[in-house]
């Protein structure tokens, strides 16, 4: 997709999804069904219609809670039509299509010794993302995105079902084979484990010494604490105390890359040090042990001895690192790597691709997934494919088509 911005992809996808990905059949069945569905169906739909979030009173410091606001209507574009709306407008409603929409996820594995948090303490407006205080709620937050889209499986303005949704990229936030397959497996309703370190935290945010980070056992001593952070001594602990369930998306997906799926942060690409320092057993929680090791090969004069130096500092065991539990699974995908966990899923709702037959891996011949495409195949949905529309079946029973079951002998059938 060269020169096609994701924003882009999204004027792109709405079209061709209509065009050929979904059939005229699926959508006069989604037509039938939103003109039938009824009032209460779509008044109980959870959305921004409904209420929106909003900042609250002061807590502590300066810190703020959050708190619920009134909904926000649709508001009629009088700009555009040049006239008052007709009153009559509500009851002829129609979705042509009714697409879901996830971007910048940035699932995040918090406990990983491959993140580099402490950089924000160099320059916290160049290295934000680097570290924020919520992160050990990366999945939670995830799976709850996921059971609102599952909520919102009909449009709350014309009941039509979902047909499709697509992920506009920014999925891992730095580049974690973890965080990729957790992302896939929350999108697709599978629970992920998030102690994967042991049964206690290991990070920054469990240490005494990271004093510049949010601790919520202890916030005192740092930025956090003096900003008016809470003290939450229970957090982390809850925060892996059990798998993390998801629902999965209503409705088959699509995916593209963003900046954070093929460089790190976005912008960096990755250094054989911090490829080491992934899977390995050692975490950083100072700012020089970090640039001395995992940030040794951006350096635009390192040389091979440099980087090989590093290497064994890393390996010796540099201060400003503690020992935590290796985790394999960690390590940091190629960008190919990220296509092929894509297609290693569930059959349903599963992201959408097809598949070149002179591409396809020795397991895809076996009858399972591809584990190679090309990169058209990111958005290479058919009908053919699965049934587009969701399981629940159709309030009035009369559009014969998302009322059909992806197990039922009428459904459209699986290609696999």
């Amino acid at each position: 997709m060269t020169g096609l911005s994701r924003r882009q992809f999204l004027h792109v996808a709405a079209a061709a999804a209509a065009a050929t990905g979904i059939g005229l059949d699926t959508l006069s069945a989604a037509s039938a069904c939103a003109a039938t569905a009824p009032g209460a169906l779509v008044a109980g739909i959870p959305t921004t219609l409904q209420q929106t979030i909003r900042q609250g009173s002061l807590v502590s410091g300066r810190y703020r809670a959050l708190t619920t606001g009134p909904g926000e209507p649709y508001l009629p574009r009088t700009d555009v039509l040049r006239r008052a709306p007709s009153a009559a407008r509500t009851a002829a409603r129609r979705s042509l299509l009714y697409l879901g929409h996830l971007s910048d996820l940035h699932v995040i594995e918090a406990q990983s010794p491959g993140r580099i948090e402490p950089m924000i303490v160099q320059d916290h407006s160049a290295w934000g993302s680097a570290f924020h205080p919520q992160d050990p709620l990366s999945p939670h937050a995830t799976a709850a995105m996921v059971q609102a889209f599952s909520d919102a499986r009909y449009s709350p303005l014309t009941g039509a079902p979902m047909s499709a949704a697509i992920v506009t990229g920014d999925s891992a936030d730095m580049h974690s084979h973890l965080e990729l397959r957790w992302y896939i497996d929350l999108m697709d309703g599978l629970a992920v484990d998030p102690a994967t370190g042991g049964p206690e935290w290991q990070g920054v945010q469990a240490w005494s010494e990271a004093t510049w980070a949010y601790r919520p056992g202890d916030p005192r001593g740092g930025a956090f604490g003096d900003y008016g952070f809470p003290r939450l001594p229970d957090l982390l602990a809850q925060a892996i105390a059990a798998k993390v369930e998801s629902v999965g998306l209503p409705a088959p997906w699509y995916a593209v890359y963003g900046n954070h799926d093929t460089l790190l942060l976005g912008t960096f690409d990755i250094s054989p040090q911090l490829r080491a320092l992934a899977v390995g057993g050692r975490k950083s929680y100072s700012v020089d042990a970090t640039a001395a090791t995992a940030l040794e090969g951006w350096a635009s004069s390192t040389s091979v001895l440099s980087q090989a130096l590093a290497a064994l500092g890393l390996a010796s065991g540099s201060p400003g690192f503690r020992q935590v539990p290796a985790n394999e699974e960690r390590y940091l995908f190629e960008q190919r790597e990220f296509m092929a966990e894509h297609f290693r899923t569930q059959p349903t709702p599963g992201p959408i691709a097809t598949a070149s037959p002179r591409r396809t891996s020795r397991r895809a011949r076996r009858g399972g997934r591809p584990t190679s495409a090309p990169a058209s195949a990111r958005s290479g949905w058919t009908p053919a494919t699965r049934s587009p529309v969701p399981t629940a079946p159709c309030p009035s029973r009369r559009c014969g088509g998302c009322g059909r079951s992806s197990r039922s002998p009428s459904a459209t059938r699986c290609s696999r």
